[in-house]
């Protein structure tokens, strides 16, 4: 294989990016992508207590209202990790998606137990259990697809 500048050209004559290059890609991608879900999920909480949907905080929510916060998390964290596998790391998108899934399962599962008595305990457990299924509806690959093109989740 010879390296010409930035690219690696293969006795095929396909060039392709150092692998390096892509390993901080994809680092920096996973990381940035728990951002937009924190800032989302936080800007809709916001918004529906100034709204008035939310009670006043210190005031107990309803058991419908903590479902309504579920389901807005589960279609952010999906769409992050969509945006992030098909925009900032364009190859190894399964392999990505599954990363994505347990960066973010281990910040799902802090958050939850650091915040345990701010809702019900179905509630907390919800949230670390929508982690890897978002993960992987976000990857439109289908995790774990049995196509011959896409990299199996269990090789991370």
């Amino acid at each position: 294989m010879k390296a010409i500048g930035t690219l690696e050209i293969s006795r095929e004559g396909i060039a392709k990016a150092p692998k390096r290059n892509y390993q901080l890609r994809r680092s920096v991608a996973l990381s940035a992508a728990l951002i937009p879900i924190f800032i989302f999920s936080s800007a809709t909480d916001a918004a529906l207590y100034a709204a008035g949907v939310f009670p006043p905080l210190g005031q107990p929510m309803a058991g419908a209202l903590f479902l309504l916060s579920l389901s807005y998390r589960v279609v952010y964290g999906a769409a992050c990790c969509h945006w992030i596998v098909r925009l900032l790391v364009s190859g190894r998108a399964t392999q990505c998606a599954a990363a994505f899934g347990v960066i973010g399962l281990a910040a799902s599962t802090v958050i939850p137990v650091v915040m345990w008595d701010g809702g019900p305990a179905w509630y907390s457990l919800a949230v670390i259990a929508i982690v890897l299924p978002c993960a992987c509806l976000g990857d439109s690959n289908q995790c774990g697809s049995t196509d011959v093109h896409n990299e199996s989740m269990l090789s991370i």
